[in-house]
C-alpha cells in the first residue's frame, strides 16, 4: 500500500556524477479520503478492513527567539530556487495573518542570502586590494582610476550576458564577477605600464598612450581569447559538474568580450584626459 501512495524505487539511472532513483507508483491518485477508502488490498476495499480516523502527530514544540515556530518544508523539482521563492512570496503576499503570527523564508534561501552578502563583501575587498596594487604600480590616482574604469563596464556586460542566456545569478556567478575584475585590470595594467615606459623615453602622454594601445593590442587580444576559449566548454555546461560552475564561465566570457573593447578605448581616453586636466590645473 505504501508503494501505491509514495511509490517504490525500482532501479537507478547512472548519471555522469550521481545515481538517480526511478520511482514506480500506482496510476490511481489517492488524493482524498474517499479514494483511500476505495483502495483495495487483496481485492477487498480498505473501508471493509479498517476504520479511518483523523489524528494529529505527537506535538513537538519548536521555538525561535522565544516564539513558537512551525516548519513548512518542500522539495524543488523542475524549478530553480529563485523561481520557487518568488512563487511562495506571491501566494503569501495577500495572506491575512492573525495577530501575533508572521512568516519568514529560511532554509536554502536564507543560506543563499548569507552567501551573497559574504561574496559581495569579498568583491568590495577585492576592488580595494586591486586599487592598492594599482597605486603602488602606477603611483597616480588618476591613472589608477583609468585602469579600474572598465571594471563596472565588464560587470554590467556580465549581468546582461547572464540575463540573455537565462543563467541564474548564484554564488558561482558572483565568484565569476570577482575573477572578472582581476582579468580586466590586468589588461589595463599591460597597456598603461607600456605607456609609462614610452613617456619616460620622451614621448608626450597622448602619443605614449596611443602607441601603447597599438603595441599591446595583440597581447591583450591573445590573452582574452585564450581565456574565453578555455571557458567555452564550462560555459556550455559540458562534463560532470559543468552545470554547477556554468555561471562563473558565462560571467567571465560575457564580461571579457565587452571589457576588452573598453580597455583598448576607454583607458587611453581617460588617461589622456586626466593628464590634460593635471597640466591645465
Amino acid at each position: 500500500l505504501g508503494g501505491a501512495f509514495l511509490g517504490e524505487v525500482a532501479t537507478q539511472l547512472r548519471k555522469p556524477d550521481h545515481l538517480e532513483d526511478v520511482r514506480v507508483r500506482a496510476a490511481v491518485a489517492f488524493d482524498s479520503p474517499a479514494a483511500l477508502q476505495a483502495a483495495q488490498i487483496d481485492e477487498s476495499p480498505i473501508g471493509a478492513l479498517a476504520v479511518s480516523q483523523r489524528t494529529c502527530p505527537p506535538a513537538a514544540l519548536l521555538r525561535f527567539n522565544q516564539r513558537n515556530l512551525v516548519h513548512v518544508t518542500a522539495r524543488l523539482s523542475g524549478a530553480g530556487l529563485g523561481t520557487a521563492v518568488a512563487a511562495v512570496r506571491a501566494r503569501l503576499r495577500g495572506l491575512a495573518m492573525p495577530v501575533g503570527y508572521s512568516w519568514e523564508l529560511g532554509g536554502l534561501y536564507e543560506q543563499q542570502k548569507e552567501s551573497f552578502s559574504s561574496l559581495l563583501l569579498v568583491l568590495f575587498s577585492a576592488v580595494l586590494a586591486v586599487m592598492a596594487v594599482l597605486l603602488f604600480q602606477l603611483r597616480s590616482f588618476r591613472w589608477s582610476f583609468a585602469v579600474l574604469a572598465p571594471a563596472p563596464v565588464a560587470l554590467a556586460a556580465a549581468a546582461l550576458t547572464l540575463f540573455a542566456t537565462g543563467t541564474p545569478l548564484n554564488v558561482s556567478s558572483i565568484m565569476g564577477g570577482i575573477l572578472l575584475v582581476g582579468l580586466v585590470v590586468k589588461n589595463g595594467i599591460l597597456l598603461l605600464d607600456h605607456a609609462l615606459t614610452a613617456r619616460a623615453a620622451g614621448l608626450e602622454t597622448r602619443e605614449a598612450v596611443l602607441a601603447a594601445a597599438r603595441e599591446r593590442l595583440r597581447p591583450i587580444l591573445m590573452t582574452t581569447l585564450a581565456t574565453v576559449a578555455a571557458l567555452i566548454p564550462l560555459a556550455l555546461g559540458l562534463g560532470a559538474g559543468g552545470e554547477l560552475h556554468r555561471g562563473l564561465a558565462v560571467t567571465v566570457v560575457g564580461g571579457l568580450f565587452f571589457s576588452t573593447a573598453a580597455t583598448l578605448f576607454l583607458v587611453p581616453a581617460l588617461a589622456s584626459l586626466s593628464e590634460a586636466r593635471r597640466r591645465s590645473s
